[in-house]
């Protein structure tokens, strides 16, 4: 099953990740789901991490993916290719995104 999730990929704004020198990214802001959806304290999920992704989809070959049409839409995201990174096999480990 963790082979197959390696196919699985996100649309991430790059100016929401940092780069290391290393090549790995992280996070830049990690505000929580009750801070972007004003979210009571107790609420399911609300001192749950925003991942600030953008939708989501699949591989389907080697080099084409799947996803819904408004995820990469010009018109709705006219710069989409300059402004977001396709981020595969993410995960989140003790609280924080790598």
């Amino acid at each position: 099953v963790r082979s197959l999730a390696k196919s699985v990929f996100t649309f991430v704004p790059k100016s929401k990740l940092l780069k290391h020198p290393d090549g790995s990214f992280e996070f830049a802001e990690t505000p929580l789901l009750k801070t972007v959806f004003n979210l009571c304290s107790g609420e399911a999920f609300a001192e749950e991490v925003s991942t600030t992704t953008r939708c989501s989809g699949v591989l389907v070959s080697p080099n084409q993916g799947l996803t819904a049409g408004h995820c990469v839409s010009p018109l709705i995201i006219p710069n989409f290719c300059q402004d977001y990174y396709i981020v595969f096999d993410y995960i989140r480990a003790n609280g924080s995104f790598p």
